[in-house]
Order: C-alpha cells, then sequence, then structure tokens
C-alpha cells in the first residue's frame, strides 16, 4: 500500500515503529529455503534500519516520480528465498510531503494483516511521539506456530470431515463457465487485468439491505444470489460455482496476526430459469452457511485432493469471484500528520472476473476487476449496467421466476425489440403478387429456386408467375 503523508513527520521515528512491528511478527522477517526437499520457514533477526529513504525533494518533477517509484515497487516481484517479504521505502517529494511504500508478499499477508500492521505503525509512532511506552503486548503465539497446527491438523485427520465436505460438493465433473468474451481465450492464463467501479445507489443498497434482514440473510448472500443470476442468464449454465475469500481468524489468538490465514470458498448453486430470486437465495444462504462451517480445509489442498483436471488457460475450479468488504479502509492516523492512501490498480486480474463489493456509508460500492486479454472495458460497463438492473429488478418482484427478471437497460430492450425488429419493407403498392412474381423473376434471370424433400436445392425457368 502507499500512503501519501503531508505535516510534521519524524522519519526516524517512523523507522523505530516499523522496527518494533517487525521484531513483534517473525512472518515479516521470514524467508522460505527448501530442505531436504521440503519447503522451510527460516527467521531472522530485524534489521536496524527497515526504512529505506529516498529523498526526491531536488527532483525537477518530484510527484511524478514518486509515482513511478511507487508503481514500478508495487509490481516488482520478491525473492522468497532472500527475503525479506517485507519491502518499506519512504519518498520525501517536500520536507512535509512523503510518500510512504509498504510491499508485503501475500505468503505473510492478507487484508486484515495490512490493516494490523498499519494499526500497530500507528500507534507505537504515535507513542513514541508523546513520550508514552507503546500500547502493545508479546503475541501469544507466531505464524509458523499456526502453520504447524494445520499441518498437523491434516495429518492427523482431524480436518477429515472439512475435506469430505468439499470432495461431496465439488466431486466430478466440475462445470466450466462459459461467458461471452471479446476475445478468444489464450492458450495459457493471463493475468493482465483493469477495473471499473459503480455504485449500486443509495436505493437501491437500501433495498438490499432490508430485503436480506426480510430473508434471514446476509448483505453478501443477496449479492451474490444476484451475481450468479446474471452469469446464469450470460451463459444458462445450471451449475455456477463463484469463489470467494473468508478471513480465516476463528481464534481469539489469530486477530492481531500478520500471516495469511485468508482462504478461498468454492460456492455452487444449481440454478433454474423457473426458481423464484427468493427461492434461489434461500438455496444460496444455506450453500454458504455449510461452507462457512466447513472454511478450515485450505483450497489449494482441495484442489489437490480433487485431482482436478487442469486447464491451463483458467483458474482450477471457478472463473470469477466476489468480495464483501464492509470496513472502512481508513489510513493511518499518524500525530500531527494528514494521511491518505493512494490508490493505483496494479494492472492485473487473478480470475477473469471480481466483484469486490464495498458497504460503506449509504451506498454499496462495486470495483469490477477483469482480465483484460478476455474482456473490453465497453463489456464490462455493460456488465455493470446489468448487475444494477438485475438487483433493481430483483427487490421489485423477488418472487417473479430468475428467468424472467430484467437485466437489460431501457435502451437495450428498446432496441432489441423496436430497432432491431424493424421488417417493414417498401414496395410498389399498385402492383399485384403475380406483378411482383413476374418482375421478380426477369430481375433474377427468370429463375426459381426449387427445395427438395432431401433438402437438395435446385433452379428451374420461371416463365411467367402462372408457372
Amino acid at each position: 500500500l502507499h500512503v501519501l503523508l503531508e505535516g510534521d513527520l519524524d522519519s526516524d521515528i517512523l523507522d523505530e515503529a516499523l522496527r518494533a512491528v517487525i521484531s513483534r511478527h517473525e512472518s515479516l522477517r521470514t524467508t522460505f529455503a527448501v530442505v531436504d526437499g521440503e519447503p522451510r520457514q527460516i527467521v531472522h533477526a530485524p534489521e536496524p534500519h527497515p526504512l529505506d529513504i529516498l529523498n526526491l525533494s531536488e527532483h525537477e518533477d518530484a510527484e511524478t516520480e514518486a509515482r513511478r517509484i511507487a508503481n514500478k515497487e508495487a509490481t516488482a516481484s520478491f525473492n522468497l528465498e532472500a527475503g525479506p517479504p517485507l519491502r518499506t521505502r519512504l519518498l520525501r517529494i517536500k520536507p512535509r510531503r512523503h510518500l510512504l511504500l509498504c510491499t508485503m508478499h501475500h505468503i505473510v499477508s492478507d487484508g486484515v494483516s495490512i490493516g494490523n500492521f498499519f494499526g500497530e505503525i500507528t500507534a507505537t509512532y504515535n507513542a513514541r511521539r508523546c513520550g508514552t511506552p507503546p500500547p502493545t503486548q508479546d503475541l501469544a503465539i507466531q505464524y509458523r506456530d499456526y502453520a504447524s497446527w494445520q499441518r498437523q491438523q491434516l495429518k492427523s485427520g482431524a480436518a477429515s470431515n472439512h475435506r469430505d465436505y468439499w470432495r461431496a460438493k465439488l466431486d466430478g465433473n466440475l462445470p466450466v463457465l462459459d461467458l461471452p468474451t471479446d476475445s478468444p481465450r489464450p492458450p495459457v492464463q493471463t493475468f493482465r487485468g483493469s477495473e471499473i467501479a459503480f455504485s449500486l445507489g443509495a436505493e437501491r443498497s437500501e433495498g438490499l439491505r432490508r430485503f436480506a434482514r426480510d430473508n434471514q440473510s446476509s448483505l453478501f448472500m443477496v449479492l451474490l444470489t444476484c451475481l450468479k443470476t446474471l452469469i446464469h442468464r450470460y451463459t444458462g449454465a445450471e451449475h455456477v460455482i463463484i469463489g470467494s475469500p473468508v478471513a480465516g481468524r476463528y481464534h481469539p489468538d489469530l486477530q492481531d496476526q500478520i500471516g495469511l490465514y485468508l482462504n478461498t470458498l468454492p460456492l455452487g448453486t444449481a440454478i433454474h430459469a423457473d426458481k423464484t430470486f427468493t427461492d434461489l437465495l434461500a438455496q444460496v444462504r444455506a450453500t454458504c452457511l455449510d461452507a462457512f462451517e466447513h472454511q478450515a480445509y485450505p483450497f489449494d489442498k482441495l484442489v489437490e485432493d480433487l485431482q482436478v483436471e487442469r486447464d491451463l488457460s483458467r483458474s482450477p475450479v471457478f472463473d470469477v469471484m466476489m468480495i464483501l468488504q464492509n470496513q472502512d479502509d481508513a489510513p493511518p492516523a499518524f500525530k500531527d500528520v494528514q494521511s491518505s492512501f493512494l490508490v493505483e490498480h496494479t494492472g492485473t486480474s487473478k480470475v477473469d472476473i471480481t466483484f469486490c463489493c464495498k458497504d460503506i456509508g449509504d451506498e454499496i460500492w462495486v470495483n469490477l476487476e477483469y482480465n483484460t486479454d478476455l474482456f473490453h472495458e465497453d463489456r464490462m460497463l455493460s456488465m455493470a449496467e446489468h448487475f444494477t438492473t438485475l438487483v433493481e429488478s430483483a427487490l421489485a418482484a423477488p418472487t417473479k421466476r430468475i428467468g424472467l427478471l430484467d437485466y437489460l437497460t431501457h435502451s437495450e430492450r428498446s432496441c432489441l425489440l423496436n430497432t432491431w425488429n424493424q421488417t417493414k419493407m417498401e414496395y410498389p403498392r399498385e402492383k399485384t403478387v403475380v406483378d411482383l412474381v413476374d418482375e421478380t423473376a426477369r430481375r433474377f434471370g427468370d429463375r426459381v429456386a426449387v427445395v427438395a424433400d432431401d433438402g437438395s436445392l435446385t433452379y428451374r425457368e420461371l416463365e411467367s408467375a402462372s408457372n
């Protein structure tokens, strides 16, 4: 993440705060090596000065240069064997304007980890500025303790009930989602991507929340039902699997950890056009509740167990993901400093399409990330409009069959029913049908096409309309 800092920033104290957090969390100073054919974690001592400070204040265009460095830093690869899995740089644009770059490899971090990371840095920094002890305590466990426990669970068979559940749900031929694309699917999956953002509006957003409460469901379940309905209408698929991440921190000791606890759940649902939206929501709700109950089984292990025949052009099991975030991503509040996140898309897409929904304030916003080697922006803008229209249709008539729910916009419907259905042709109204046939015969060489019973096509001479 990139944080723009304006104000009286003490870079020395920031460096101390960063070192304190890295000292507290072994995961941030861990490298990975292969020992006797097996991967091993190697924990290192903290660096004395982990913050790399670069002064750009003398540069002729410091702002542009800072953004260039930030973009390069965000996409630079990690050497997990040499480490560390965390890179931090402070770019001094002006004496009171800085850009803090924090890049963590996903192997030691997830969304909750990023919040914990900045929360601890802020608390330690502010305490040092005020001359008070930092309000942190030693961790009850480290990430490697959790990794060891999880490995024991898998080896001992304690997770067999979770494994059996997922095998039963996904055993057999997994459905392949045939989404309409703008370009042929490359033989090997690419990860180039972009995103568009759109809002469902305050009225629709409140309607979705109210509908979820009335049907004893979560907002995520309702949004997932809407997306599955839209995909069914696009493809006609009768079994749709959409992936969704879960935090995986189901024990209190894991809440303040920095590590990869995130897991992915493949949520599959049978869909038929004659089901009502309410019926489909009930089915999605049951699927989600069961999946959450068995979320402890790692997705990568599940793929291995299923022995899925890999198609190198696709992700395993699913091609579409949905995420719901209901926490505001507030920037770190350093003392005497105004901060804001500098958000820029990385130009990547992990799967074909990801719907990242954010329920913040009055509106639900959606970041629609897509693979640019498959889809053009125009198609994704249409998909955003279709999703919005379908949400409105489902809220207006939830007992309507999903095969009849509207998802086309008013202009698209008008074009389909009217513009493209204009079959009226001008012809000489003063002439009879016989005159028109004779004129047609003369124009086309006095021959007529004859279709035989076996479907063959022949031509014969036509002397006049009476023939």
